[in-house]
Formats: C-alpha cells, sequence, structure tokens
C-alpha cells in the first residue's frame, strides 16, 4: 500500500513491460542499453552483469549459511542454474529507468529478452511512452503485464 498527494491510501500497481524470450533472435543489449539511457535521463547502469550479481548473492547467502552451521548443498545447484542461463542468454545489464520524477522502472536487457517492473499502472503516460522508445529500439514485440489496483495518474 502506498499513500497519494492528498495522504489517500491506495493499493500498489505492479506493471511488467517486457520482451518475451526469443530463440531466434537477439537483442543488441549495449545499444538498448544506450537508447533508453538517452531517452530517459537519470537513468542509470546497476550491474553490467546481472547474473554475476545473482552469483554474488547466492555466495553471500552461503557464507552467512556456513557461518550459521547452515548446511549449503543445495546453492551449488543454484550456482549451476545461473550459469547455465547466463550460457544460454549472455550476460545481462541491469537499469534503473527514470520513468518521471517519482517513478523509475527497474530491469534488465539480455540478448534474448528484457523485463522491467515499475508501480505505474500500463495506460500511464510514462510507461506507454517506455514501450514506444523500445518498440522504437527494434527489441521485438514489447509487452505489458498489469497486477494489482492502483489509482490512475492521467
Amino acid at each position: 500500500m502506498r499513500s497519494n498527494e492528498s495522504g489517500q491510501v491506495r493499493a500498489a500497481c505492479r506493471t511488467a513491460v517486457y520482451v518475451s524470450w526469443r530463440r531466434e533472435a537477439s537483442i543488441e543489449v549495449a545499444d538498448v542499453c544506450d537508447g533508453i539511457m538517452a531517452e530517459f535521463p537519470g537513468s542509470t547502469i546497476s550491474a553490467a552483469d546481472s547474473f554475476e550479481v545473482e552469483r554474488q548473492r547466492v555466495r553471500a547467502a552461503e557464507r552467512v549459511l556456513t557461518e550459521g552451521g547452515q548446511p549449503t548443498e543445495g546453492l551449488s545447484l543454484i550456482l549451476d542454474s545461473i550459469d547455465r542461463k547466463a550460457a544460454a542468454i549472455g550476460p545481462g545489464i541491469s537499469l534503473t529507468v527514470r520513468l518521471d520524477e517519482e517513478f523509475t522502472a527497474d530491469g534488465c536487457v539480455r540478448r534474448k529478452d528484457l523485463q522491467f517492473l515499475t508501480d505505474l499502472p500500463a495506460c500511464h503516460p510514462s510507461v506507454q511512452r517506455f514501450v514506444r522508445v523500445l518498440e522504437a529500439l527494434n527489441v521485438g514485440p514489447v509487452e505489458t503485464l498489469e497486477a494489482g489496483d492502483a489509482d490512475r495518474r492521467e
């Protein structure tokens, strides 16, 4: 839940903006990220290799579990899975896209897909602009999926 400008509580909305995994296509990751950064000033790269970030999280969990005397056998399976995904779709660049003064979209651009999440509804002009920019960057068919209710800031 979050409150709007008048202090009224409203349910949070989550919208996914994504291009589905496509075996036959390849997204030019660096070009798409450069295009996003140019069109949305204030956007930032949060990780140059999203899979390495995942690996670091698993290794950090392993250290905590080891120090606490907890079993860690399953973590090697998780690391193997991350390595297989990285080999199949290449490294991804994680971005925080500044959609407007208040809202961002956090996500990742990879060679075979991209996905972002934002707290704005799919019909919001900033989300619609983001979709148009992605389409202009030739990433493939861009889709949105909205979950939850939100007040419509149109």
